[in-house]
């Protein structure tokens, strides 16, 4: 599959209605989507170490975890299950990360009068490509930029295979750029 000039529409994907770096409201519900064959099997020892930092810090929030069962199980609990939470929390590898920003993407096309919630990022794979360019290293570190509120954009690329318009996938340029990717993280 070649660089050429496609006949397949792409789509405006601008769903975000706030400015980059505005104040992210933290109320309610947060889902977390937890691989726990990450990082050699502590994507669960991750979770709890996050749940209880919230809880110290941020106890009005209800923390709804979802663990990953399958490859793509990310990318369908994001599309189906994260529409009604303030943010969402991954906690993985890049390829866990990948998962949810493409449930999340799919999701918002099925239904684009969605607003996407934040995601935060809990490094917990064998590259970790996002959360280092991000800035993020270790729990603590990820904790502090959610319950901050720090933001970043991310620019996604659409990819879709001319041979099967149906068949597209979202990167993000980190992961795109060299990092990990396709759903082991």
């Amino acid at each position: 599959m070649g660089c050429s000039e496609s006949k397949i529409p792409s789509h405006n994907l601008n769903p975000y209605t706030q400015p980059h770096n505005a104040p992210i409201k933290l109320e309610g519900r947060v889902a977390m989507i937890v691989n726990p064959y990450s990082g050699g099997k502590q994507g669960a020892v991750r979770s709890e170490q996050v749940q209880k930092m919230l809880k110290a810090d941020a106890s009005a929030l209800e923390v709804v975890v979802f663990e990953t069962r399958y490859g793509g199980h990310a990318m369908e609990i994001a599309r189906d299950n994260c529409w009604s939470f303030c943010a969402i929390i991954c906690i993985g590898g890049d390829g866990t990360f990948h998962e949810v920003i493409n449930g999340l993407l799919r999701g918002y096309l099925l239904k684009p009068s969605r607003v996407l919630p934040p995601v935060s990022v809990v490094p917990c794979g064998s590259g970790n490509t996002v959360a280092f360019d991000l800035g993020i290293v270790t729990v603590e570190q990820a904790v502090a930029a959610f319950l901050g509120r720090t933001t970043h954009a991310i620019d996604v690329l659409e990819l879709t295979d001319p041979e099967d318009p149906a068949r597209r996938s979202y990167r993000n340029m980190a992961d795109g750029a060299g990092g990990g990717g396709g759903g082991g993280g």
